[in-house]
């Protein structure tokens, strides 16, 4: 797509979409009126936005996958709305999934308004889902502890440290097991549903890395 001669057809153009393109986006011409943009593509790169800073209104589509994070920095200085209401987390790779939710999380209280994504093809305990809900003060309240146990080891560090110092680890237990100094007589077998909910999310943590680094 030539985007110079559509430009030549279009002048004083304030909105853009683009819907699922066959072809790599990159807007490489500066369009001086251009104040929102929607883009429904799999990838968010630099080249992406290459001369299209400077709008006001932002929305991103059902087929995002991965996202490079300095666009956020690039955008940050004038962007007024951001709708996310389309993206699908779940069809994302962590790690973009991560910095998305990093710049949602430092953007939650300032003037930066932002539709958040929908959350139905996330699971009820899946810690990205109560993150979101708790910084939309949503349902803000104490999850039960199996769910606030599992998000200290998500492997976004956003979520992790926001869990870490939300609802901290009770050690009492652990000390005063030790401070018994008794020789174990034998190997301790876990009952607790609880550390076995733990075990499985850390299983499935380390599953759903392999398996985004595959795709790639």
């Amino acid at each position: 797509m030539n985007l110079s001669s559509f430009l030549y057809s279009h002048i004083n153009l304030r909105g853009l979409e683009i819907i699922k393109p066959r072809f790599e986006v990159s807007i490489d011409q500066f369009i001086p009126t251009l104040d929102s943009l929607t883009l429904d593509i799999q990838h968010l790169t630099k080249k992406t936005l290459l001369i299209a800073r400077h709008i006001h209104n932002f929305k991103l589509g059902s087929q995002l996958r991965t996202i490079n994070p300095e666009i956020f920095d690039l955008l940050s200085h004038r962007l007024h709305h951001l709708d996310l209401s389309d993206i699908d987390l779940s069809q994302m790779t962590s790690d973009s999934r991560c910095d998305l939710i990093k710049y949602i999380f430092k953007h939650s209280h300032d003037q930066l308004n932002i539709i958040y994504p929908q959350m139905k093809s996330l699971n009820e305990c899946d810690c990205t889902r109560i993150f979101l809900h708790h910084i939309q003060s949503i349902n803000n309240h104490p999850y039960d502890s199996t769910c606030s146990k599992l998000c200290h080891f998500s492997d976004c560090q956003t979520i992790s440290e926001y869990f870490k110092e939300k609802y901290p680890l009770d050690n009492q237990s652990n000390q005063s097991f030790y401070q018994k100094n008794e020789p174990l007589s034998a190997v301790e077998i876990i009952s607790d549903p609880v550390d076995v909910d733990m075990i499985n999310f850390l299983i499935n943590q380390t599953s759903d890395h392999e398996r985004n680094e595959t795709q790639r």
